[in-house]
């Protein structure tokens, strides 16, 4: 898989391996990219929004994995929470540090294309 497979989170994860712990990581990154499709109204940007900002909140409250420098997330003065209700939060509660992590960097690469397409706000 060529990195460039990677930047759209509507692309495919293919899994050539037996190791049922790369197959259950595959079926993670399925369930959070449907999931993500399930928010997905139209604008691609605001979804992109919607999800990365939680996702850094979600990694940064469980301090098992730092946020990437280059997502530029801080906590506000009064730390890292989600909002009340947040669908975003809810989902991310079934999926692995890792999961997360990954699907952020995708968001993140998407941004970025996003910018530079000028389709942004």
């Amino acid at each position: 898989m060529t990195e460039n497979q990677n930047d759209d989170p509507r692309s495919l994860y293919v899994c050539e391996s037996d190791d049922p712990a790369q197959q259950r990581s595959l079926s993670e990154r399925d369930d959070i990219r449907s999931d993500f499709r399930l928010s997905n109204d139209g604008d691609g940007f605001g979804n992109c929004m919607a999800w990365l900002f939680p996702i850094a909140i979600e990694l940064d409250l469980r301090e098992s994995t730092a946020v990437p420098a280059e997502w530029q997330y801080r906590a506000g003065a009064m730390g890292s929470h989600h909002e009340p209700d947040c669908y975003v939060a809810e989902c991310l509660q079934a999926y692995s540090d890792e999961t997360i992590l990954q699907f952020g960097n995708v968001l993140s690469r998407y941004q970025n294309k996003l910018h530079a397409a000028d389709l942004t706000y």
